[in-house]
């Protein structure tokens, strides 16, 4: 099967949809591989989570990715001077960023994504994301790994729902008594709470992204000749690195 077509498949064009599934489920993972198959069969893996990048599943990036946006929120709290009208504005677009972020993650992830395998590509369609078709001549190696969280669940509870809702409860209080000394106006104050309550979502959605990928004990990790990585929780691993073909 040519690219071109995978791709119309993948976007959920077909002249004939309804026999597709049929195939699909009827596929031993031996004959994947088998010279035997037809051109027209594809194999469909549903109700799978799939990251995708350059950058990898790693502690390092994960750690970075944290360190980062509690940078940022130090940033725009503590270290600028800012005038009253450049707070306004930060108050409400950071805010509206953060909680933007927030509900499109949310969503990617209670979204699942879904797998097309053919005799020539690996094709990935995820919520909100562009299409990944992977060639399988551009496929290095497949390998099923055990699920390590960058962080253990313990730490990740501790600091998402108790060190960071503290923090922002902290913050906010602070607020609240310099309101009531009229130190700063309502709307001030309102515009504080918005802050600190996105900030709270955010870590949440963070930990949630977390956590629902380390509920699955066996990952697949798709590595590309172009150094890209793609990591697919759920579904039957063995199975979908059988039919890749390759292992490392």
């Amino acid at each position: 099967m040519h690219l071109a077509e995978v791709f119309r498949r993948y976007l959920g064009w077909c002249p004939d949809r309804g026999m597709i599934r049929a195939r699909e489920q009827s596929l031993p993972c031996g004959e994947m591989n088998s010279p035997a198959m037809q051109a027209g069969d594809v194999y469909m893996e549903d109700g799978v989570i799939v990251d995708y990048g350059t950058t990898g599943i790693s502690f390092r990036f994960f750690t970075g990715l944290l360190i980062g946006a509690i940078g940022v929120i130090f940033l725009f709290i503590w270290i600028i001077p800012v005038a009253m009208l450049f707070r306004s504005i930060t108050g409400i677009l950071f805010p509206s960023l953060i909680l933007s972020y927030a509900i499109v993650q949310f969503f990617q992830d209670r979204k699942k994504s879904v797998l097309w395998i053919t005799r020539d590509a690996l094709a990935i369609r995820r919520f909100l994301r562009r299409p990944v078709i992977i060639p399988r001549d551009t496929i290095a190696t497949v390998e099923v790994r055990d699920n390590v969280p960058p962080l253990p669940v313990r730490v990740q509870k501790i600091l998402f729902l108790l060190v960071v809702p503290v923090f922002a409860a902290g913050a906010l209080y602070g607020r609240y008594l310099e309101l009531v000394s009229g130190e700063i106006g309502y709307s001030s104050f309102l515009l504080y709470l918005g802050f600190y309550l996105c900030i709270v979502l955010f870590f949440l959605v963070i930990f949630h992204h977390s956590g629902i990928r380390s509920s699955f004990s066996r990952i697949l990790v798709v590595t590309t000749t172009a150094k890209k990585l793609a990591g697919i929780y759920g579904g039957d691993p063995e199975k979908i690195a059988g039919m890749l073909g390759r292992s490392a």
